[in-house]
């Protein structure tokens, strides 16, 4: 009993000493706690600033219903402009000419020239110019030109044109499209199956914003021209057809005894002015015109939601000043006791 109150006693002796020990050292401690703060100081003085960096992600939207029916007339046009419109089903000598039976094969197959092939026109709808316009952003081309027109990453920072181009390409790369299906699309109304985005990672919004509008423009610009040059290259496509359907019929006439067919080569004869006087592809060259890819300076495929952009704050963490410096003055305060406590005892051991 009485050996635990010796230790018990000898246990608060020792604390009181401690507190004694730092009590008459207590300028020394207060030194290591003012140095372990200056330090910390320095290293957060000196620490480069972090630049606010954002997620930003944009929508990609459709042409509204009211633009799309500005291509309505052009697409009801080369809707009815198919094979039982034009020839056959108005053509007076059919029922005629399949009674002569060495010749109804031959017949049919002049017949059957149409002055437009529906198939190599598109009809132009929303679906079919978001498509595109995705279509052409996959291409990262777009993409590319913006980097390099708003100087995004600059030449002088490599060694070589090859790793300047490398660099620009992974930058491009990080340039995200998103999607994502719809679930409120109504497929047999407007066939947008799927929502699309673009996502980047920026220190800039105000440029980053920029760079969306040229893109949005640079897109739209390259496809109103590729459906300029493809259909006046498809329209050229079918005047030659028209003019080769003409030569064959002319080679049919001068191939046929006339004596024998007169009635044949007439009727060949009507068809081959019916080609040449058809204005089915001069029609269908208005009705395009009429279209905005032709007639307006503001074609869109698609539009960025670029004002509505959403951004997502993924900047790295400050350093937190008032807690770190908190925490180096504990560290100078544990070290700054330790040492007073090791200098006391070492002292003692001289004395003894």
């Amino acid at each position: 009993m009485s050996l635990k109150k010796k230790n018990l006693y000898h246990n608060e002796l020792d604390l009181i000493d401690i507190f004694l020990i730092i009590s008459n050292y207590k300028w020394r401690i207060f030194i290591s706690i003012t140095l372990a703060v200056i330090a910390m100081l320095v290293f957060i003085t000196n620490q480069p600033s972090i630049r606010l960096s954002y997620v930003a992600t944009t929508e990609i939207k459709p042409i509204s219903t009211f633009e799309e029916f500005e291509y309505e007339s052009y697409n009801s046009y080369l809707k009815n402009t198919d094979y039982e419109n034009i020839f056959y089903s108005f053509n007076p000598f059919k029922e005629d000419m399949e009674k002569i039976e060495k010749k109804t094969f031959v017949f049919k197959d002049v017949d059957f020239y149409n002055s437009i092939d529906n198939s190599s026109f598109k009809k132009i709808d929303k679906a079919f110019l978001l498509d595109l316009f995705i279509d052409k952003l996959n291409e990262n081309s777009t993409f590319i030109n913006a980097i390099k027109k708003f100087n995004l990453i600059k030449r002088e920072d490599y060694q070589s044109n090859q790793a300047f181009e490398n660099a620009i390409m992974k930058l491009s790369s990080s340039i995200k499209l998103n999607s994502e299906l719809n679930e409120n699309s109504k497929i047999k109304e407007d066939g947008n199956l799927f929502n699309f985005n673009i996502e980047f990672m920026t220190q800039d919004k105000e440029l980053w914003e920029k760079i969306l509008m040229y893109i949005e423009y640079s897109t739209n610009k390259e496809i109103q021209e590729y459906l300029n040059d493809t259909f006046n290259r498809l329209i050229s496509h079918q005047k030659r057809l028209k003019k080769y359907k003409i030569e064959d019929i002319d080679i049919l006439i001068s191939n046929t005894e006339a004596a024998t067919t007169s009635s044949y080569i007439s009727h060949l004869q009507t068809l081959k002015n019916d080609i040449s006087q058809n204005k089915n592809i001069e029609r269908l060259q208005d009705e395009f015109s009429s279209t905005p890819i032709v007639n307006s300076k503001d074609f869109y495929a698609a539009r960025l939601m670029v004002k509505s952009t959403s951004y997502k704050n993924s900047s790295a963490k400050k350093y937190q000043k008032i807690p770190m410096l908190i925490l180096a003055g504990l560290i100078g305060a544990i070290i700054g006791i330790f040492y007073v406590l090791m200098l006391n005892s070492m002292k003692n051991r001289k004395k003894n």
